[in-house]
């Protein structure tokens, strides 16, 4: 780095750092750069009490010092910004780093200290440790998808796994194992989002200096320095630690904590290269309920995903009976890593029964997710002709259908019409199981979100700058603003009153033979995957370190053993159309048949001759003519 910096700027940016609250290692660690050729202490004091971070400022209105230090570092330190160090305000690493110098903190617990209480001691499965432990929450730090996710994304962006495992592992972190950022620090007994950590989280800074907290969104999250457990009751006297009632903790933007999440160092920007804001969407399920009717209405995210029991909430002598103690089960649309996590950890943790019973729940949340219904289907069906159907799907969480991690994540139709002979019409969405692959045709039906560079799909997730594509399906009442990031693209869901629709309607077109046999049957699937084969592999084979060609190995091969993520059904429908004989002139004849008048059939679909031979050609392309009218309409609808 070139020119000098005066040590009075130095100390006005490392005070603009910590009101801000942001990471005091990173910023330290780029003073050093530059400091021992550039400056030299001038009072005499130590370099190290120099670079000391210092509550105090060199302007008079906190917001402009801010601005001013990031200012700084930004045109002093370009070079840390493009490997991937990413400041964020909250509680930081240094917090906890040296207890016996100065114990600020009070160390975390491990949630195996929590189980003697809160585990094993009720008939139904509700207690808040024994389901924990078998949620994807419980399970994020060791859920070798993330893994692997993590040692592609650092090696794509140096530095960046870091801002990954604040959300993964925010107990790892906090305690420094974040460092080296390629996860490699992190301990086999690391599970996740733990007990201590979750309820020692706090709307508001413990030092007092930034006023914005309650933050949403990349884990900027304040932890208590005491170890007092924060939860929803004011009236506990048997616990064995200290509790205080917390609002907080039944308020969705504590989850929205690391279900927003940004990528700080990538701008979005539209197809063309413009850029549309600093920070590229990533994921944005907090943000997706926040615009729509649940949050209106008051319907949190704890409401659905830790439904209440009655009982009690631990097994100490005492604890009085609710009806709101509330499981910790966490329940999502994961029915694929439950048994991943039981094939490479249960001999060593022992959870097999957690992670089954985070199956069944996920299975049960997802069908309750969604409604599939026809929207209009014909009375009967004519060989020869056109079948045409609309099939509803209907959005029924608080969120986008689906939502979360976009890389591989999705829904689908599959639509499949048979005869009475066993015989396919039409088929759409088909999955095909000997290649565990969704084949691609024109009718497919998709609900995902796709990202790329510069409008190019691609699924470097940490590179990525643009929105592709994002066809799933809106909440109820939803109401996106301007640079939100949830706006859907490349699918019309406008209700033509000026809102959002929460529902899709599918249009299929299928052509019938002349031989066709009645009763039609028509079966309409919702699937679900979890990932797809192409992002496993990709996983697989994009990895440019030991660590990382070992992490994706092991997702691969624990893919190939538990059913390679096979989609998931989430709700189904069939009906029959019963088959109506062609009538007229211009019937349908089968191949090789003749027509009421012994005229000779021109193949599947063709028309007798009839009374008039001339017309019988016309009639034939017209018919031709009617079906790509009818393909080419619904072509379009499916891109409304």
């Amino acid at each position: 780095m070139g020119g000098s910096i005066e040590p009075g700027v130095i100390e006005c940016v490392l005070g603009g750092l910590q009101a801000a609250r942001f990471r005091p290692g990173a910023s330290i660690f780029a003073i050093h750069r530059v400091l021992p050729e550039s400056v030299s202490p001038s009072n005499g004091e130590p370099e190290d009490e120099l670079l000391r971070p210092r509550p105090t400022f060199c302007f008079h209105d906190r917001l402009t010092a801010v601005r001013v230090s990031i200012l700084a570092l930004g045109l002093a330190l370009l070079p840390l910004a493009a490997e991937g160090d990413v400041p964020m305000p909250g509680t930081q690493p240094a917090d906890f780093q040296d207890q016996t110098a100065d114990p600020r903190y009070a160390p975390f617990s491990p949630s195996r200290a929590c189980k003697p209480c809160h585990g094993e001691f009720a008939e139904e499965n509700y207690e808040a440790h024994d389901t924990w432990k078998g949620s994807m929450m419980g399970n994020a730090a060791r859920d070798p998808l993330f893994l692997a996710a993590l040692s592609v994304a650092d090696a794509d962006s140096p530095g960046s796994g870091d801002f990954c495992i604040r959300c993964h592992a925010p107990e790892a972190w906090l305690e420094g194992r974040s460092d080296p950022p390629d996860g490699s620090a992190l301990l086999a007994d690391d599970d996740g989002v733990t007990c201590h950590f979750c309820h020692r989280l706090v709307d508001e800074d413990p030092d007092g200096l930034d006023e914005s907290v309650p933050y949403a969104g990349n884990a900027r999250y304040f932890v208590a320095r005491e170890s007092m457990m924060r939860g929803p009751y004011d009236d506990v006297t048997t616990a064995p630690h200290g509790t205080t009632q917390s609002a907080y903790h039944g308020q969705a933007i504590l989850c929205g904590l690391c279900h927003d999440v940004s990528n700080p160092l990538v701008p979005w920007r539209d197809e063309d290269g413009a850029e549309i804001a600093p920070e590229f969407p990533l994921q944005r399920t907090y943000t997706e309920w926040l615009r729509s009717a649940f949050a209106a209405e008051g319907a949190s995210c704890q409401s659905c995903h830790m439904p209440a029991f009655s009982g009690t909430a631990c097994n100490v002598s005492g604890t009085p009976a609710r009806d709101d103690v509330y499981t910790h089960a966490l329940d999502g649309a994961n029915t694929w890593m439950p048994d991943v996590l039981t094939l490479l950890y249960d001999e060593a943790l022992d959870r097999a029964d957690a992670w089954a019973a985070a199956k069944e729940n996920a299975t049960a949340m997802l069908r309750r997710s969604a409604l599939v219904a026809f929207e209009t289907l014909p009375a009967s069906a004519e060989p020869g002709s056109t079948l045409d159907l609309e099939v509803r799907v209907t959005n029924m969480s608080g969120h986008k259908l689906p939502t979360g991690y976009p890389e591989g994540r999705r829904m689908w139709l599959e639509v499949a019409i048979t005869d009475a002979t066993g015989r396919a019409v039409l088929e759409s969405g088909t999955w095909d199981e000997s290649t565990s692959s969704r084949l691609e045709d024109e009718q497919l039906r998709a609900y995902e979100a796709r990202h790329g560079v510069r409008g190019e799909p691609g699924p470097h997730f940490i590179l990525n700058d643009t929105i592709v594509s994002d066809t799933r399906i809106p909440p109820r009442g939803f109401a996106p603003e301007d640079g939100d990031g949830v706006h859907p693209v490349g699918r019309d869901y406008g209700d033509r009153a000026g809102g959002y629709r929460d529902h899709d309607v599918a249009p299929y077109v299928a052509a019938l033979p002349c031989e066709i046999a009645g009763p039609l049957t028509i079966r309409v699937r919702l699937l679900q995957q979890t990932i797809s084969r192409e992002h496993v592999e990709f996983l697989r084979d994009d990895q440019s370190t030991s660590l990382g060609q070992e992490r994706g190995a092991t997702l691969y091969d624990a893919w190939e053993r538990t059913g390679r993520a096979a989609p998931v059904v989430v709700n189904e429908i069939t009906q029959d159309v019963p088959v109506s004989e062609a009538e007229g002139a211009g019937a349908c004849v089968p191949d090789g048949g003749t027509g009421p008048d012994g005229g000779r059939g021109d193949g599947c679909c063709s028309v007798s001759p009839g009374a008039d031979a001339g017309h019988g050609w016309v009639t034939f392309v017209l018919f031709g003519v009617m079906i790509a009218v009818r393909a080419r309409r619904a072509r379009r609808r499916r891109n409304e």
